[in-house]
């Protein structure tokens, strides 16, 4: 008896993004041809990062008519001071604010400099840089920020974080009173999504971290911030051969074994992720797959396919709760699809161990083929909210 050998592996890059248990969520994934590799993380700010920073109890925008002018790139704040975090103050000097926050730089604490009524709002500014490669396969940005008492994070002049800011609702001024008083400070992750942003947000060059941190009330003993860190996640980096590859059977007049995924498109669009019941669900189509086989003596032939984990950080979720209904179109060459995989979130465990998206048997017609399935993803409403990257692998065995 002989034992099928395998071919040659293809694969198509996945990326999930699950914004949160009860939102409604956009999934794309752009494919690539490649062995599976893990994304990169690019650090942008670290805590060694200098910020330029107000703290004299005076509006950031200056004479700016947009009060938010501050935020923006390009915006003027050579007479800020700069500074390296943590930062902070305890009653107007530097201490342990409790929990193992203490600050490194001190921020003035009082509107007189001395004591009584404590500055409202301070303001922070830094840059980090992109360039275009990055950007082709920027998956998201993640932060880890710890503060006291409330929060505003700005990229470019978009809010992409807040928390406990609600009290600071007037849209006419940035000094204000925001967040309650929980002792000490509240550390927080966020990720930014890129396709959440508005058009020409990201283009390649410098970009504008921006940071409202407010008190929350004139007698507040403290206040601190320190953004430890922003990461970049960024997808490998696809082979060059991508979208196209060849198996040609190295002898004289016996035919050949080809397949590739057909056509250019480099995307697969898994839609968008609602809640139905307890699970979120987001349905798409596999990249079809091209199989010719004109080798003398048809040998049978398949062709398999298997996910990996999918990644956000230090998340994972897995690859499990993907599965898929194969199908055949344009079947010129004796080809049968799979069977149906159900998502593990049902039952079994899914892509994630091998399954046939289409074969052919010993015999079959000389001709070709054209693979696809439906894709569907089931997750439980509790993933943690992040852009998620898989590898499709598909292995064809003859």
């Amino acid at each position: 008896m002989s034992v099928p050998r395998p071919r040659h592996r293809l694969a198509q890059r996945l990326v999930a993004v699950v914004t949160g248990a009860l939102v409604a969520t956009p999934l794309l994934a752009p494919a690539a041809v490649a062995a599976p590799s893990e994304p990169v993380e690019l650090p942008l700010v670290t805590s060694a990062t200098t910020w330029r920073y107000l703290d004299d109890d005076t509006e950031p925008h200056g004479t700016a008519p947009d009060v938010l002018a501050w935020t923006a790139p390009g915006f003027d704040a050579t007479g800020w001071t700069s500074g390296t975090g943590p930062f902070g103050a305890k009653n107007g000097a530097l201490g342990d604010l409790g929990g193992g926050y203490r600050p490194a730089t001190l921020l003035e604490h009082y509107a007189n400099g001395v004591s009584g009524t404590t500055v409202p709002t301070y303001f922070f500014r830094t840059t980090v840089e992109l360039d275009a490669a990055a950007l082709d396969r920027l998956v998201s940005l993640q932060g880890q920020i710890a503060y006291d008492d409330a929060v505003r994070v700005y990229l470019d002049g978009v809010l992409v974080f807040h928390d406990r800011d609600d009290r600071a609702s007037d849209p006419t001024r940035n000094l204000q009173y925001a967040g309650v008083s929980a002792g000490s400070p509240v550390s927080s992750t966020f990720t930014i999504d890129p396709a959440d942003l508005p058009d020409g947000t990201l283009v390649p060059g410098t970009h504008t971290i921006a940071v409202a941190l407010y008190q929350d009330r004139a007698s507040s003993s403290d206040v601190y911030l320190d953004m430890s860190s922003l990461t970049a996640t960024i997808a490998p980096e696809p082979a060059p051969d991508a979208q196209s590859l060849e198996v040609t059977v190295p002898a004289v007049d016996v035919g050949q074994l080809v397949w590739a995924i057909d056509g250019t498109n480099d995307l697969v669009d898994l839609g968008v992720a609602e809640r139905e019941g307890d699970r979120l669900a987001a349905r798409g189509s596999l990249n079809p797959v091209r199989v010719t086989d004109t080798r003398r003596g048809a040998p049978a032939w398949s062709l398999s396919g298997q996910v990996s984990d999918f990644v956000s950080g230090d998340e994972v979720v897995d690859g499990k709760h993907l599965g898929w209904t194969p199908s055949v179109g344009e079947n010129t060459g004796g080809a049968v699809a799979g069977d149906a995989v159900a998502s593990g979130f049902v039952a079994g465990e899914g892509l994630s161990v091998p399954a046939v998206l289409g074969a052919a048997p010993a015999g079959h017609a000389p001709g070709s083929a054209l693979l696809g399935a439906d894709l569907e993803l089931l997750l439980p409403v509790s993933v943690t909210q992040g852009r998620y990257a898989a590898t499709l692998t598909l292995t064809a065995l003859s």
